[in-house]
This record gives C-alpha cells, sequence and structure tokens, in this order.
C-alpha cells in the first residue's frame, strides 16, 4: 500500500506541476513581456515621445527622452533628455514608446 500511496502523490504532483507550465506558456506571454518592459524602463526608462496638449487642442510641449514616467494623479513626472525634471498637472498627456 505504501508504494500505491507514492505513486499517487508523484503522479498528482506531476500532473499540478503541467498544468502550471501550461498555464504559463497558455496566458502568460503577453503578462511576461509587459512585466519585462515595466521592469526595464523602471530600471533604465524607455525611449518616448511625451506630448502634452491643453484641454482645447493645440499642442502644450514635446519631450523625446529614455525616463520613466511617475504618475501620482493628476500629475505626472519624468526626468527629460537634458536631465531636468518635468511634472505635468492638467491637460492631456499623450505618451508613445519609440
Amino acid at each position: 500500500m505504501n508504494g500505491l500511496w507514492k505513486a499517487a502523490y508523484w503522479f498528482f504532483a506531476l500532473a499540478l506541476l503541467v498544468l502550471m507550465a501550461a498555464g504559463l506558456l497558455g496566458a502568460g506571454c503577453q503578462k511576461l513581456q509587459k512585466a519585462s518592459k515595466h521592469w526595464d524602463s523602471s530600471w533604465e526608462g524607455l525611449d518616448r515621445t511625451i506630448s502634452v496638449y491643453s484641454e482645447y487642442g493645440p499642442l502644450i510641449g514635446r519631450w523625446n527622452a529614455r525616463t520613466y514616467i511617475e504618475t501620482q494623479p493628476p500629475m505626472i513626472a519624468f526626468i527629460d533628455s537634458a536631465g531636468k525634471e518635468v511634472k505635468v498637472m492638467g491637460g492631456i498627456v499623450v505618451v508613445q514608446e519609440r
């Protein structure tokens, strides 16, 4: 009887491992890519174009920088390519990764 319990234990452990691996491979690809991109962004920043528009449509400012964007509603903050901190409150902010 002891051998039967040991075999059943290993069968269920292996089945659980296979199910977890299938779940990670099937549903986790986009999540893993997104997590990797967040890690890169917070560690060294990403190449981005940040545009700020007024509520009425005209462009107020545009920055191209390798930066991390910090969001603390209603404000966003980032370091521009010259090394200066930019804080934006209000308006419409569009962030495009390059």
